[in-house]
């Protein structure tokens, strides 16, 4: 799973680790293997170059990018519980809304290295190639998913290296995956669309799945112009697939669109909406079968459900 770390994300960011830390513990007491990392370009390591030095004909990427492995099963129950409250607290700190710090705890000035900075997921998705291939086989696991927490689009890649640098994309660019010799035609606005299907080919089965944290402010709104981004294109009416829209998400708290690049693409509200009802998963659940991981939510608490959404959808992809 990966998690955007960039400064759009403050006012979510407490609402987001609330999320994540239920699939963490979901997957723990599940025994699924798991890797957690945040992707940032503000990771303070000391000097650093501007892009990566690639061979010519080949996507340069942003040497600024950061991997943060946060959470891990390979860590041990007492790491991973340090590590919840270290997030969590930088989470608490980070969140722009407002906070009773007198009746909820005062959180702790996060280390300067753990700043927020850009969105680099299309450097992100690049690395992310050969990742996922070797955790397929390390980890043993018959199927893989691949989950990304954002709230916005990509920061633009610097482009092909060649003589002179390098050649940013035009309007109609080929892209060859010399690990399956995949290839993908694409347009500049195209970009990220086309590295989510090369990751997805990289695993054969892999879901990659999409969660974007379209509201802000205390509320979660989503305003008129992020409808827009996201609805561009809709077979139907703007406006009515606007209207559409937002009467499912005050129901269903979560937006399903078509992608052209993930498997599922879900819109999230923020603030407020994406806080969690905190009642302990059962340790009934503790190995327990697919089936029964299914079964066992099908008959839990609506409002507890609706309160866990990112959850919600993967467990549905897990049973």
């Amino acid at each position: 799973r990966d998690s955007d770390w960039s400064g759009s994300m403050s006012e979510n960011l407490k609402g987001t680790v609330e999320q994540l830390l239920q699939l963490v513990m979901f997957c723990r007491r599940t025994k699924i293997p798991f890797e957690v990392f945040a992707f940032s370009s503000a990771y303070f390591s000391g000097s650093y170059k501007n892009t990566v030095d690639v061979n010519y004909g080949e996507i340069t990427i942003s040497n600024n990018l950061k991997l943060l492995n946060f959470f891990s099963s390979k860590m041990s129950a007492i790491e991973e519980e340090k590590m919840m409250h270290y997030v969590w607290m930088m989470a608490k700190r980070m969140n722009r809304t407002y906070e009773d710090f007198n009746e909820t705890g005062y959180p702790a000035l996060w280390p300067r290295q753990y700043s927020l900075g850009g969105t680099p997921l299309n450097d992100a998705l690049i690395v992310l190639n050969d990742f996922v291939v070797e955790y397929k086989k390390s980890s043993g696991v018959q199927k893989l998913n691949t989950i990304f927490l954002t709230d916005g689009a990509s920061n633009q890649l610097y482009g092909v290296k060649d003589e002179g640098g390098f050649q940013g994309f035009s309007r109609e660019n080929l892209l060859i995956d010399p690990y399956n010799n995949k290839q993908y035609r694409f347009s500049s606005s195209e970009i990220t669309d086309t590295l989510l299907k090369v990751l997805k080919n990289r695993v054969s089965g892999m879901n990659v799945v999409g969660f974007f944290l379209a509201g802000s402010g205390r509320n979660g709104t989503i305003n008129k112009n992020t409808w827009y981004y996201l609805l561009r294109g809709s077979k139907e009416n703007y406006w009515n697939a606007i209207e559409n829209a937002k009467r499912t998400m005050r129901k269903d708290k979560v937006v399903i669109l078509d992608s052209k690049g993930y498997d599922q693409y879900y819109i999230l509200p923020g603030g407020q909406q994406l806080s969690v009802d905190n009642e302990g998963l059962s340790d009934d659940l503790v190995g327990a079968s697919k089936s029964k991981l299914k079964s066992a939510f099908a008959k839990s608490n609506k409002n507890r459900i609706q309160s866990r959404v990112l959850l919600n959808k993967f467990v549905e992809m897990v049973a």
